[in-house]
């Protein structure tokens, strides 16, 4: 056997991991090689060094889980199973969008037939002459008094402009008074 080969002999043996045969071959070469015996002491100090009272390390289960993980990997196999998707699952995306469509269609439908639809025409009334309202013969009542007294009103105010520029407004002989009692009047109507 090569050296190389012994040194990883030599590894072996330290973590107890050797088997009986080899274990022999490997004292027969210790026996032979002082190099071989100088690299198996200083791997034992160096291991005493290292050495300390709790020889097992404690592994949690998230680190073992990582480790495991790394082998498979360095190994190739999947580092876990696919997990298996439902129905639902892979055809989400699809769903969400058709339901979305209908939901517009159907708004977009609703909204559109709202405008289109024509109202119904409401009822007309017919008033002939012959028929008879109360309310219509106030107001052309109230309508022909409102005329007279807005023409005498526009007549007054026409006449005392006319006055005022030819100068006649000289003397005042009552007529401001009774004009003033008239309009008052005309207001409390």
């Amino acid at each position: 056997m090569k050296k190389k080969d012994f040194a990883l002999h030599i590894l072996l043996d330290e973590s107890g991991e050797l088997s009986p045969r080899r274990k022999r071959a490997l004292e027969e070469a210790l026996q032979r090689e002082p190099e071989l015996r100088a690299m198996r002491n200083q791997l034992h100090d160096t291991r005493q060094l290292m050495r300390t009272d709790d020889d097992e390390l404690t592994v949690t289960p998230f680190t073992l889980e990582r480790i495991q993980a790394e082998a498979r990997r360095a190994l190739g196999r999947p580092t876990a199973p696919a997990p298996a998707r439902g129905f639902f699952a892979q055809w989400r995306p699809a769903v969400v969008y058709a339901a979305l469509s209908v939901a517009l269609l159907l708004f977009g439908t609703l909204f559109i037939m709202q405008f289109m639809h024509a109202p119904e025409p409401l009822p007309y009334v017919v008033i002939t002459p012959d028929d008879e309202l109360p309310w219509a013969t106030a107001y052309e009542e109230w309508a022909a008094q409102f005329d007279e007294e807005l023409a005498w009103l526009s007549d007054t105010l026409n006449g005392l402009h006319a006055e005022m520029d030819m100068g006649a407004w000289v003397e005042d002989d009552g007529q401001l008074d009774e004009w003033a009692r008239e309009l008052l009047e005309l207001e409390d109507t």
